[in-house]
């Protein structure tokens, strides 16, 4: 408001004196030409010299007004660069964490507490879990449960009020945040593409290399194991396809894919997956569901299952409620002994009674 007042008190104080001028000289002028001390014709010139004027100096304003919305917008900027991360990089103190390169993939988390600023209680309430691999883990719960929260804390968006949480055998926050997350691939729900060409979008997935060094090759054998090629070389430009902002000119099912070729690409050790089905019709599901499965080999993977049909797959499930596992087993072994669990599955039709399978 303070801008928009000086904005408008500037701008009329110029056009103001801009046009007083001229009405100065053309009165003046108008006189002295009465009295045959001044022509027509240099009238009218000096007229046109104050008219150029006039308007050079009531440019200034819009340059005044563009100077005082630069000097707003700087000020944010530079507040948001001078921004402390909430949680600090290890590889930024000093010493400097050692380097530390993820092989096995096994997580392991102890008493694990997380509470956000302002929440009347924890999001997350003492959660422990083991997490082998190469292997598959689902977490199942309803909204609100901890899953989210969980993935956070092991991408080191957060950090835990108290427990521990094991990579490899070495505490999570003493990892390098570059080298953890170069080792975390993650296909969200909701997959965000920059305004760019397919290519592009797919090459930010190679986070371990230059995205020059990334050839045709490379993005073409991503995109076949993700089952997108098929679609890519449908379009009129293949590759060079401008996606446009948040990738509106792709459907849901395409996104996905993108995502999941990006995954490829990264080649992650540890893969967070969070429900990538849930929005997609059954075609594009299977054909998303088929990419996943290859996706899935050779990685450690936590999914969170909307659909228990994804998570019947997983070799263990954890019920997740009120921040805490509530019980953990395989499909048929919840089944029986889990009430939230079998419950979902009821609600969800997919069968009156386990299959064993």
């Amino acid at each position: 408001m303070r801008n928009a007042r000086l904005n408008a008190a500037f701008a009329g104080a110029i056009t103001f004196a801009a046009f007083s001028a001229f009405a100065i000289v053309l009165g003046y002028g108008g006189q002295l030409m009465l009295e045959g001390r001044l022509t027509a014709g240099d009238l009218t010139s000096f007229l046109l010299y104050t008219f150029s004027v006039a308007v050079s100096v009531g440019q200034l304003g819009g340059l005044y007004a563009g100077y005082r919305e630069l000097q707003g917008a700087s000020v944010r900027v530079f507040e948001l660069l001078d921004t402390e991360p909430l949680v600090a990089d290890p590889a930024r103190a000093a010493p400097p964490a050692t380097p530390f390169e993820v092989t096995r993939g096994e997580l392991v988390l102890r008493d694990v507490r997380y509470r956000y600023a302002g929440a009347e209680r924890d999001a997350l309430e003492g959660v422990s879990l083991d997490v082998r691999g190469g292997s598959v883990v689902a977490l199942v719960g309803p909204s609100g449960s901890g899953k989210s929260t969980l993935f956070a804390l092991l991408l080191r968006f957060y950090a835990q009020d108290a427990g521990t949480v094991t990579l490899d055998g070495r505490a999570l926050d003493t990892i390098g945040h570059l080298e953890l997350r170069r080792a975390i691939g993650v296909v969200p729900q909701e997959i965000f593409l920059f305004s760019g060409t397919i290519a592009d979008n797919l090459r930010l997935g190679a986070r371990a290399r230059s995205v020059h060094e990334i050839s045709e090759d490379e993005l073409r054998d991503a995109a076949r194991a993700a089952g997108a090629l098929e679609f890519i070389e449908r379009l009129p430009s293949g590759f060079a396809t401008e996606v446009g902002e948040r990738g509106v000119r792709l459907s849901a099912g395409q996104r996905q894919r993108l995502a999941i070729a990006r995954a490829f690409l990264a080649d992650p050790r540890i893969l967070l997956l969070d429900e990538a089905t849930s929005a997609l019709d059954p075609d594009s599901e299977a054909t998303v569901q088929a990419a996943l499965e290859r996706l899935f080999k050779g990685r450690t993977t936590l999914v969170i299952a909307h659909r228990l049909a994804t998570a019947r797959r997983a070799d263990v499930i954890h019920v997740l409620e009120h921040g805490r596992i509530a019980a953990s087993g395989t499909h048929v072994e919840l089944y029986a002994a889990s009430e939230l669990y079998r419950r979902y599955w009821t609600l969800q039709s997919l069968a009156l009674e386990p299959t064993g399978t």
